[in-house]
């Protein structure tokens, strides 16, 4: 993911292992696989948090817990990784 904070910062954040399945309401990557009502329900809450028309002051807002740590491996710098955060999901109304 690309975010951005108000002031115009922006970082890719990586969503990984644990921390992944704990913001998808404990989904693993094997469920998605095999479940195709699992993946079409990660797909849809996807699609509403990073709608791909729509301009940045169109998109949602989302808290995140971000932790940054730096590398030793040469040119990957500071990464950046979402934890302890879980996927709001808001029904629309009908």
């Amino acid at each position: 993911m690309i975010l951005y904070d108000d002031s115009g910062w922006l970082a890719h954040v990586q969503l990984t292992r644990d921390e992944a399945i704990q913001f998808f309401h404990g989904r693993t990557p094997e469920e998605l696989l095999q479940n195709r009502d699992s993946y079409k329900w990660i797909r849809q809450h996807l699609n509403r948090l990073c709608p791909h028309k729509a301009r940045d002051t169109e998109r949602p807002v989302l808290e995140a817990c971000i932790r940054s740590f730096t590398t030793t491996t040469p040119g990957n710098g500071t990464t950046y990784q979402i934890f302890d955060t879980v996927l709001a999901v808001l029904e629309e109304s009908q």
